[in-house]
C-alpha cells in the first residue's frame, strides 16, 4: 500500500512454475488416457451372444468388403491395413502432445516436449499395446466366416468342360438335365440367402460384391450346361425331323402291286 514492492525468490518462483507445469502434465496425461481408452473401447468392442444362440447388435467401426479374387475370398482392406489405421490413429494422439513444451526448470531440457513423459505412463503403454493388437481378437473368426465360403469353391475351381464330360459319360436323360440345373438354381438361391452385412466386433463385412460374384459364376455354370443340351437337343430334333421328313415319303407312295405293299409294310 505503500507503493514498497516485495521482492519474489527465484526459489518461489520455480516452486510456482513447477506446481502448474505438474497440473499442465496431469491435464495432458487424462486426456492422452481418455483418447486412448475411447478408441480402445470403441474398436474393442465384442459381439454379445444371448442365451437363445443370438447375436446382439453391435456398433461396427470400420466397413469392410468380402471380394472374390479367386482362388481366395479376401477382404478390403485387409485386417492388416485395418491395424494399421489403428495404429495410425493412436500415434496421432500421442503426436499431438510433441507440440506441447515441457517448460520444466531443467535448462538442459528447453525444447523439451511434454510427449516424452507421456508417453512413458504406463497406462498409456499399456492401452498403447492393446490397440496395436486388438484385431488379433476377431481375426479368427473372421477367417472362419470367410472360410464359409468354401462351400462354393467349386464354382470358380472345377474345370466346366471336364465337369459337363463327367455328366455326359453316364448318358443323362432329359430328367437328369433338369435336375442338374435345378440344382445350379438351389445353389443361387443359397447364395442370395446369405446375408447381406455380418457384425463381427468392429467391422462390418459386407458380402455384397462376392454375392454379385458367385451368382455370376453360378449362372456359367447353368449357361454351360444348358447350351450344350440346346446343341444336343437341336442335333436330335435335327435327326427327327429328316426321319419324319423320309418317312412320310416313304408311306405316302402309291400302292399298285405286291412289291409296293411289301414295301411299306417294311
Amino acid at each position: 500500500l505503500d507503493g514498497h514492492v516485495e521482492e519474489v525468490s527465484e526459489e518461489e518462483i520455480n516452486k510456482l512454475k513447477k506446481h502448474y507445469n505438474h497440473f499442465m502434465y496431469q491435464a495432458l496425461l487424462h486426456c492422452a488416457k481418455n483418447s486412448m481408452n475411447a478408441l480402445k473401447k470403441r474398436i474393442g468392442s465384442k459381439p454379445v451372444i444371448s442365451s437363445g444362440g443370438a447375436q446382439d447388435d453391435v456398433k461396427p467401426f470400420f466397413e469392410v468388403d468380402i471380394q472374390l479374387e479367386a482362388p481366395d475370398v479376401v477382404l478390403h482392406p485387409s485386417l492388416d491395413e485395418i491395424q494399421e489405421c489403428i495404429n495410425r490413429s493412436a500415434q496421432a494422439i500421442l503426436r499431438c502432445f510433441k507440440d506441447v513444451k515441457d517448460w520444466s526448470n531443467d535448462n538442459e531440457a528447453r525444447n523439451r516436449t511434454f510427449f516424452d513423459r507421456i508417453t512413458k505412463d504406463i497406462e498409456i503403454v499399456r492401452v498403447a499395446l492393446l490397440l496395436t493388437g486388438c484385431i488379433q481378437g476377431i481375426r479368427n473368426t473372421v477367417e472362419e466366416y470367410l472360410h464359409s465360403f468354401t462351400t462354393y469353391h467349386w464354382l470358380w475351381h472345377d474345370d466346366q468342360e471336364k465337369a459337363y464330360t463327367i455328366f455326359m459319360e453316364d448318358e443323362p436323360s432329359l430328367d437328369d438335365f433338369d435336375k442338374k440345373l435345378k440344382s445350379f438354381g438351389d445353389v443361387d438361391d443359397q447364395i442370395s440367402a446369405t446375408r447381406d452385412i455380418q457384425n463381427i466386433g468392429a467391422l462390418s463385412l459386407r458380402t455384397m460384391s462376392i454375392k454379385s460374384s458367385l451368382k455370376g459364376e453360378c449362372n456359367r455354370w447353368k449357361i454351360k450346361f444348358s447350351d450344350n443340351l440346346h446343341a444336343q437337343a437341336k442335333v436330335k430334333l435335327e435327326a427327327l425331323t429328316e426321319f419324319i421328313r423320309v418317312t412320310t415319303g416313304k408311306v405316302g407312295r402309291e400302292v399298285s402291286d405286291l412289291d409296293s405293299l411289301r414295301f411299306l409294310m417294311k
